[in-house]
């Protein structure tokens, strides 16, 4: 880990956990364009590191997407997502990132991720407030202060942009200035990822335990996604059951009960709540609990 990130751990003039909770609180505001824009800002800084996809992960894809397209997720909303979210509307195209054995890699998973993205912040903060440059420190100084007083996004906002600059340019210029150009590589960003490495475990956990409640109600499990599923990153659908009665359903599954507002784009039909041992099915339209 980096030395200096152990530093400003433990340093007593920095209030480093209300830092990193005030701003994790603004949850998708992080990532999202109309928000600090780290969505794309990541995306770009990590696109070097990328490789295209394989021929059997491109297989993948276009198999979920065979299922996709017999349930009732709305044909129009499938063309828009690959038009709009794949580069040049084609899978093939697609780049993320893998690991030492070639596989699916969970820093893809850094650009949307809160806690990850709030760590960075954090780092990013205390690094400035460190710098010997004095208009550095006292931009860093004034972030914080903002921060710590709760005009979050007001501080945050500082590192965004400079008047003349493309949208976000400052902060990633910031970013790239305290990792990659210090000599950092895409490795330094996993000091960020405990957390994430934990939830997603719990969420790989989650859906196991979906799958095989739906296999002894009688569904028949067309498509599962996993890690690097592209089907549940455009579509927010990790599986695709079928059973008669029911006929095909698209299914989002969680390890909590969702906030409703912060899943209201979903089109699919049922969320399935993993909780304590416990399968709940819920219709993501009417949001009542489905007795399978």
């Amino acid at each position: 880990m980096d030395t200096k990130f152990n530093e400003f751990v433990n340093n007593p003039n920095v209030n480093k956990i209300t830092l990193y909770n005030n701003i994790n609180e603004l949850k998708q505001w992080l990532y999202r364009n109309e928000g600090l824009g780290l969505m794309r800002i990541i995306d770009e800084l990590f696109e070097p590191y990328k490789t295209n996809l394989d021929q059997s992960e491109i297989n993948e894809f276009f198999n979920g997407l065979k299922y996709l397209k017999l349930t009732k997720y709305p044909q129009s909303s499938i063309s828009f997502q690959i038009r709009n979210k794949l580069i040049n509307g084609d899978i093939k195209q697609q780049k993320i990132l893998k690991d030492e054995n070639g596989k699916w890699d969970i820093l893809n998973k850094f650009n949307t991720n809160t806690t990850c993205l709030s760590e960075l912040l954090v780092y990013i903060i205390l690094m400035m407030i460190r710098d010997e440059r004095k208009s550095i420190k006292d931009l860093g100084n004034e972030v914080y202060s903002k921060i710590i007083r709760n005009n979050v996004k007001e501080g945050l906002l500082l590192l965004k942009t400079k008047q003349g600059e493309k949208e976000g340019e400052r902060l990633k210029n910031i970013i790239k200035f305290y990792t990659f150009d210090m000599g950092k590589d895409l490795d330094f960003f996993r000091i960020f990822t405990k957390q994430m490495v934990l939830s997603s475990a719990k969420g790989e956990g989650s859906e196991t335990m979906v799958h095989d409640y739906l296999k002894v109600k009688g569904f028949d499990i067309k498509y599962m996604g996993g890690n690097g599923c592209f089907i549940d990153m455009l579509f927010g659908c990790d599986i695709i059951a079928f059973r008669e009665d029911y006929g095909y359903v698209t299914i989002q599954v969680k390890s909590f009960f969702p906030i409703w507002k912060e899943v209201e784009y979903y089109k699919i039909d049922w969320f399935a709540i993993a909780k304590d041992n416990v399968i709940t099915i819920i219709d993501a339209k009417t949001r009542q609990h489905i007795k399978l």
